[in-house]
């Protein structure tokens, strides 16, 4: 229920759980359509009767008799405890935290070496692939078990840091080449996922590199380097199949949505926390203030050919435990969007239904179930694509909730991947978005040295 509410429209959750394990049938069917009843309208509307103290008459479904009313105030008495002890607990300070038990940490899941990269393994799962091989949210996915192994190197006897978040405010990816030796033209293993000469992605083993810098908090630059290492975790197969940098923040967990940390204190406590990953795995060279910074600079302006509005709905599928829109995602949410806007957007799907390298910013918060408008520019030329997420009928450019500039040009891609320029991480950018959001409007862009509508006019 929520805090302070007892009318049936009021409950959130309603679970009916067995916790007599003693004569349970081998098939473990325990659960009667009582059980199921309990949690229907009625069932609830009677347990919360009961619980705000009103009268409530024995039925077949529930019989309440064997429990005393409790007093009216026994509810309120029990979130008064609760937060009494979250009070008392979070006054402790760092000091006093190494007498608090640890939490159960295994610790990273490969030795680590000072002053290289952080190690992480990752095995390949079938949902994972695609028909052309490895999907680039598998990568993304990869990146995302790395920070929370990293998680096991941190002194957790720093107590404000229990709570927190790692967000994503801005990630890059390009993918390479090297990428393809996962596809079904090269791959065909059968049942023979893990036999030893086998080279389809299934069972495959990865390994990401990852660095960092610290030097704007709460922000931690990270720069992760994936490999293909094969079927034997331990063998010395390093084949690079994408480079990513990330702009991370760290984040007030308890609040919805998430605050920024900040302040001196947690600043102290920052280095403390992730002091391990500090002394050994941090990187001067991502010592900035932006990721474009980190990106050489490109030759031209982008020029869209096409503009589409596209209505998308953002699903259960999208969202992740917090429920919010997991930005691993991304590659798959615009598989959906050129699909639907069709013409030259879908035509970038042709070759690769992933884009060989995108850049996405993170404004704002999803709403599951909720429908947005997706403000799509293309370069059909370049195979450029660029979408801005808006709330469903806005062209306001302060509600953008997330744009993306995603490349689809498969061809001639260097061997190191390197295709994304500082341009592309503008043009998501504030100006660059406000100026993708004016033009739909049908009102005045400013000059801009990264963007030319002359095209579209």
């Amino acid at each position: 229920m929520s805090c302070g509410k007892r009318g049936l429209q009021d409950c959130v959750l309603c679970i009916c759980a067995r916790y007599e394990w003693s004569d349970i049938p081998e098939n473990g069917k325990s659960l009667q359509q009582e059980d199921v009843a309990l949690l229907d309208a009625p069932g609830r509307n009677m347990l919360i009767n009961f619980a705000a103290g009103q009268e409530v008459k024995p039925s077949k479904l529930c019989d309440l008799s064997r429990i005393e009313k409790p007093p009216l105030n026994h509810w309120d008495r029990v979130a008064l405890t609760s937060h009494e002890a979250t009070a008392n607990t979070t006054t402790i300070t760092t000091a006093s935290a190494a007498e608090l038990p640890k939490p159960d940490f295994a610790g990273p899941s490969h030795v680590q070496s000072p002053g290289q990269p952080y190690v992480f393994y990752h095995q390949i799962q079938f949902v994972e692939t695609k028909a052309s091989g490895y999907r680039m949210s598998g990568c993304l996915a990869v990146l995302d078990a790395s920070r929370l192994n990293l998680l096991t190197t941190c002194d957790w006897s720093v107590r404000s840091f229990r709570h927190l978040k790692t967000l994503p405010l801005q990630i890059a990816l390009e993918l390479r080449p090297a990428i393809s030796q996962l596809s079904d033209k090269i791959a065909h293993d059968g049942f023979l996922y893990t036999h030893p000469d086998s080279s389809g992605p299934v069972l495959s083993w990865l390994r990401a590199e990852s660095t960092f810098g610290w030097s704007k908090f709460p922000h931690r630059m990270e720069e992760s380097t994936i490999f293909l290492v094969g079927k034997n975790r331990d063998s010395d197969q390093r084949e690079p199949l994408a480079t990513a940098r990330s702009n991370l923040i760290l984040a007030d967990g308890t609040s919805n949505p998430a605050a920024a940390f900040a302040g001196e204190v947690a600043a102290r406590e920052s280095d403390q926390f992730w002091g391990a990953a500090r002394l050994n795995h941090s990187n001067a060279s991502l010592d900035v203030a932006e990721l474009q910074a980190l990106y050489s600079k490109g030759n031209e302006a982008y020029k869209p050919t096409y503009m589409k509005k596209v209505c998308w709905m953002s699903s259960y599928f999208h969202c992740d435990v917090d429920c919010a829109l997991y930005h691993g995602k991304v590659p798959e949410i615009l598989w959906d969007i050129n699909t639907q806007a069709g013409g030259p957007f879908a035509d970038l799907l042709r070759t690769e239904p992933d884009p060989q390298a995108l850049v996405v910013t993170i404004l704002r918060r999803f709403q599951t179930g909720t429908f947005y408008d997706v403000l799509s520019f293309l370069d059909k030329d370049l195979q450029k694509a660029v979408y801005c997420f808006m709330p469903q009928g806005s062209l306001h450019p302060e509600d953008c909730l997330l744009a993306v500039c995603a490349l689809y040009n498969w061809h001639q891609v260097p061997e190191q991947g390197c295709t994304l320029r500082s341009e592309d991480f503008e043009m998501v950018g504030e100006n660059g978005r406000h100026n993708f959001i004016r033009f739909a409007a049908g009102s005045g862009t400013k000059p801009s040295n990264v963007q030319d509508f002359s095209r579209l006019a």
